[in-house]
């Protein structure tokens, strides 16, 4: 499956491009953690059973050719190109999404950026009808993604529910 493939899938092509077994192994550990899509997908089977074991301090960006092999997982697997980081909306009925690029040097306020996002997207006709309640749904969720994960991933920085009213 391209968006969800096994093990063996990533292995493979891998394999394919010349990419030794530790890299492949480390590619394969951050780019499962980063995109599955809960326990019953392949990526978390191939995360759950990973003979990679990342120390506490070890970053795939610090390890050149890991990181070349993850990246290579991320062309071929994911279909999903986001920035850096962003702001990620759904409407939770439909389940319509947007994504939002941050810039780096833009204040990491949730709150702040999903009110940019109604302006923007409602031009002043709808604004936040009270808080955002963290952990649960509204008429829409929005989360910070900070490490370009996929919007369906699980790992956001933080993010909660809100509703909308007439401005």
């Amino acid at each position: 499956m391209k968006n969800d493939p096994t093990r063996d899938e990533m292995l493979t092509f891998l394999f394919a491009q010349g990419v030794e077994d530790f890299d492949a192994e480390a590619a394969i550990y951050v780019f499962a953690e980063r995109n599955h899509g809960g326990q019953w997908s392949n990526l978390y089977s191939a995360l759950s059973t990973s003979h990679f074991s990342p120390g506490p301090i070890w970053k795939i960006e610090n390890d050149e050719s890991a990181f070349d092999a993850y990246q290579s997982l991320e062309a071929e697997f994911n279909p999903k190109v986001c920035p850096p980081q962003y702001l990620h909306v759904r409407e939770c009925r439909s389940r319509e999404e947007w994504v939002i690029p941050i810039a780096e040097d833009t204040p990491l306020n949730l709150k702040a950026l999903v009110a940019e996002w109604v302006e923007n997207e409602y031009s002043g006709e709808m604004a936040l009808d009270g808080e955002l309640t963290p952990g649960l749904d509204g008429d829409y969720y929005a989360r910070i993604i900070l490490d370009g994960r996929a919007p369906d991933s699980v790992v956001c920085w933080t993010g909660g529910g809100f509703y909308l009213s007439p401005a």
